[in-house]
């Protein structure tokens, strides 16, 4: 859980330009946030907040992939993705990382991109009242049960 935390604040906090510009890195004032946790005051404890309400929610929505049966996968596929300035998931730039190898391999990345395209919108991050891209890596994680 730490590192998946140490992870979303730390891993590409960066402003995304248009694909033919070059990238534009900022420092961000206030990173997205969960709507469920918007009103925590501490900027902190409100990302602690998101965190613990999207890995509920990967938690809830990833699915040990159908047709991988034989498959005995236990770890985790880190993939990573692009919050765009309304706080929606950026799917077409949402990409593996590091995942399994071996056969049903691409069954679980296929699945880890799912999960994380279909985050809920978030609060976008923002500084100085402009909205900013931010880049993230998220660890989804699967286990045979």
């Amino acid at each position: 859980m730490r590192l998946i935390f140490l992870i979303f604040f730390c891993v590409f906090i960066s402003s995304l330009q248009a694909q033919d510009e070059p990238e534009k890195f900022v420092l961000i004032g206030n990173m997205p946030v969960h709507k469920g946790c918007a009103k925590i005051k501490s900027k902190l404890e409100k990302q602690k907040c998101t965190e613990e309400k999207l890995t509920e929610y990967e938690k809830k929505n990833t699915v040990y992939p159908s047709g991988a049966e034989t498959a005995k996968y236990n770890g985790y596929v880190d993939v990573e993705f692009v919050i765009g300035e309304d706080g929606s998931i950026i799917k077409d730039m949402t990409k593996v990382l590091a995942g399994f190898s071996g056969e049903d391999s691409d069954l679980f990345n296929q699945e880890a991109i799912r999960v994380v395209n279909s985050l809920p919108t978030l609060i976008p991050a923002f500084t100085d009242d402009q909205f900013h891209r931010v880049k993230f890596t998220r660890s989804v994680y699967f286990n045979r049960k």
